[in-house]
């Protein structure tokens, strides 16, 4: 697992580039939600955000040191932060986003897949919400 004291961090074009491609996700998926009767967790203009926003508890998170090393400390935590507001990745078929909409209202593992740069990447959260883990699809 991570080990802060290794201090690798990937290089600031590389971040930005997935701060990118994350947030453009985030943003598409939450649009999604907006005043949606037909989403699984809507969202309504007419009230504050803070009030309804769908949360998954992530427990504790842990991060592979492949992961650490490729993603950086940031990347992991806004990859947190969309799990915990329920945006299951870029690489998930529409099958496997409703089984993670399923398994988040019935207390089942959740597994979101993101797809950045040349890497894969899964965030795990455990059944019994726990923990979270970051890793690269390979070290699964």
């Amino acid at each position: 697992m991570y080990n802060p004291e290794d201090n690798q961090e990937p290089n600031a074009e590389q971040t930005e580039a997935f701060e990118s491609q994350i947030m453009d996700c985030f943003i598409a998926e939450m649009a999604k939600k907006i005043d949606n009767p037909n989403s699984d967790n809507p969202i309504s203009l007419d009230k504050p955000f803070t009030e309804q926003a769908v949360q998954l508890n992530l427990g504790r998170v842990v991060v592979t040191s492949q992961a650490m090393s490729e993603l950086g400390d940031k990347v992991c935590k806004i990859l947190s932060f969309c799990q915990m507001m329920t945006v299951w990745g870029n690489s998930l078929c529409d099958e496997d986003k409703q089984a993670n909409e399923d398994a988040f209202k019935n207390g089942q593992r959740i597994v979101s897949s993101w797809e950045l740069g040349a890497n894969s990447y899964f965030i795990i959260t455990e059944w019994d919400r726990s923990v979270t883990t970051i890793m690269r699809k390979d070290e699964y």
